[in-house]
């Protein structure tokens, strides 16, 4: 919880700990809490409305950039977290955010504290630790990019006839089998399947002993082959579109 302070005729602050903060640190016993928050952001704006309303002089830097600049030390390559003296950053008072550039002011949810302990390195200077700026960022970026949501099958779907399996897949966008048989001029059913659900065939002979049948039957123009998947070309002028 963040607190909005007022000591009369002093200041107007902002703290999480308000025994430590005004009476160990500044000395003070009277005081009056003019505000709380559970957001630093909405604490930082509250902190500056009071001392304005109350006639003080703002802060030279909100609440949440003198926690984040006190917790940090952000240079072009390096972040490094301040008073940290171990890999598991035992005691350490995590800031909100961290603002690398205009394009990347990263919230320090768990998702990303947990990275920071799994890659972080000691200075060469002190005990303190760092991680590699482009790391985060590229570990934020694969965090936040739009989540897919694909269904592959549908659990609630029911099949009408036992021995047909058309219903299973005939509104998929793809249909990938597995031949457990390999034994020459076997036909198998899954290249029928294919023919059924209205998807285009790339059955790879390369793989069939000798091509049997599968040649015969499946030959282009009316398939592709994985075979050809080197030249990508080639394989396009084989699926009829």
């Amino acid at each position: 919880m963040y607190y909005i302070y007022h000591i009369e005729g002093v200041k107007v602050g902002c703290t999480k700990n308000l025994a430590k903060r005004i009476t160990v640190q500044q000395g003070y016993s009277n005081f009056e809490i003019l505000a709380k928050t559970k957001c630093i952001d909405e604490a930082s704006k509250l902190e500056f409305e009071w001392q304005n309303k109350l006639g003080y002089k703002n802060d030279v830097r909100t609440y949440k950039q003198t926690i984040n600049n006190f917790m940090l030390h952000i240079t072009k390559t390096t972040v490094t977290f301040k008073k940290t003296f171990n890999k598991t950053f035992d005691n350490y008072t995590w800031p909100s955010n961290i603002k690398l550039d205009k394009d990347y002011d990263i919230e320090l949810n768990n998702e990303v504290k947990n990275f920071i302990l799994k890659n972080n390195f000691k200075s060469a200077h002190n005990n303190e630790r760092y991680i590699y700026s482009q790391s985060l960022k590229n570990f934020w970026d694969i965090e936040n990019k739009p989540k897919l949501n694909l269904k592959i099958f549908d659990d609630n779907k029911k099949i009408s006839h036992s021995k047909d399996k058309t219903e299973l897949f005939i509104d998929s966008m793809f249909h990938i089998a597995i031949e457990n048989n390999q034994a020459i001029d076997y036909f198998t059913e899954k290249l029928i399947d294919c023919f059924v659900s209205k998807t285009i065939v790339c059955p790879s002979i390369s793989r069939c002993q000798s091509g049997g049948s599968v040649r015969y039957f499946l030959r282009p123009p009316n398939t592709g082959s994985l075979s050809d998947a080197s030249i990508p070309k080639r394989l396009v002028t084989q699926i009829p579109l």
